[in-house]
Formats: structure tokens, sequence, C-alpha cells
């Protein structure tokens, strides 16, 4: 048994000890450098819906269009959306 002056008395079993020297290996396991795996989503070009939908924000907020067209991609097309719509184009 182990005594700490001041605290409570705490029992210590020599066999939680190993325990948590195996847990302390099996953790810095968690630390070693692996490959990164990722896999970039598919860029898609945007909808003619989408297209229509910005032309009439820029129409509205008055704003010049410096756009390309033929290569806008959906996620871009919405980001400019939500930018007009913030003021911030």
């Amino acid at each position: 048994m182990l005594i700490i002056p001041g605290k409570s008395r705490i029992r210590v079993e020599p066999d939680s000890m190993e325990r948590s020297s195996e847990q302390s290996n099996a953790s810095m396991e968690l630390f070693v450098p692996k490959p990164l795996v990722y896999k970039a989503k598919r860029q898609t070009p945007a909808t003619e819906h989408q297209k229509e939908r910005l032309r009439e924000l820029l129409e509205q907020y008055g704003r010049k269009d410096s756009i390309s067209w033929e290569t806008l991609t959906r996620s871009e097309a919405s980001r400019l959306q939500d930018k007009i719509r913030a003021g911030n184009f």
C-alpha cells in the first residue's frame, strides 16, 4: 500500500502498474506518423440554375460580371452567391 501525506490512503496493485506501462506503450503508437489518405472530391460544373441565379444576383446588386462562366464549379457558384448577398463581392 502506498501512503501519500495529507491524502487518503491509495492502494496501488503491482498488476495495475504493469497495465499502465502497457497502456502507455499503446498510447505512444498513436503518435507514430502514418501516410495521409485523402481522396479529393470531384469538382462538378455549376448547374444552369446556379448560373442563372448568380446572374440575377449580380444584376440585382449592381455588380460587374467578372466571372468565368465556363469553368465555374458548383461550390464556387454557391460561395459567390453567399458573398454577393453578404455584400463582400
